[in-house]
């Protein structure tokens, strides 16, 4: 009860790059209770953590059949970015084409996309010395935050390889939420997102 209606109506963006999937689920159950909107939820695939020769070759597919996609990982984050500042995709099949690319998972309806402002990420390594963090979310997060979006990282308790020292260690200025899994961990990032006391 703590947290209901305190970011109420405000669109929130969550994208999970960690592996720990118990966490996007009590990310969106904290959204959800404090009444925020989830017009998108992504969930970045392992392909997109694959090294650049192998990664280009498969992106560079989808931008030869047409030119609106990303043919790059920095194009990747860019375009991702763009929808969530925006509120549309470009192309209308990004999602679709990425989706079967492999590169993500997308539970979002086109129709009820609107500009976003606030973006959770859901991080934590199961990997020591991932190479996810400076692969994936630090494109990611700079692409997120050249488009002026609001990004918050959280990650479970008791990871295996936390995210906030590889993000301290890549230059990422971002607020770090540990312990989502908790009840303290929810409230916090409620708190941190502005859903005032």
């Amino acid at each position: 009860m703590l947290l209901k209606g305190r970011l109420a109506g405000t669109p929130v963006a969550v994208i999970q790059t960690g592996d720990y999937p118990d966490a996007l689920v009590r990310v969106r159950e904290a959204l959800q209770l404090a009444d925020a909107r989830l017009p998108i939820v992504l969930t970045i695939g392992r392909v997109f953590d694959r090294p650049d020769d192998v990664l280009v070759p498969a992106l560079t597919a989808l931008h030869s059949a047409n030119p609106l996609l990303p043919g790059d990982r920095a194009a990747v984050a860019e375009a991702l970015a763009a929808t969530l500042e925006t509120g549309s995709t470009k192309p209308e099949d990004l999602f679709t084409r990425l989706e079967e690319a492999q590169i993500l998972q997308a539970d979002a309806d086109a129709a009820a996309l609107v500009p976003i402002r606030i973006v959770v990420l859901v991080a934590g390594s199961r990997i020591e010395n991932d190479t996810r963090p400076a692969q994936v979310d630090q494109p990611l997060i700079e692409a997120l935050q050249r488009h002026g979006l609001t990004v918050i990282m959280c990650e479970p308790q008791d990871v295996v390889s936390s995210d906030a020292e590889n993000y301290r260690k890549l230059g990422l200025n971002v607020p770090v939420i540990a312990g989502i899994d908790s009840d303290i961990g929810r409230c916090d990032l409620i708190l941190a997102l502005g859903g005032t006391p």
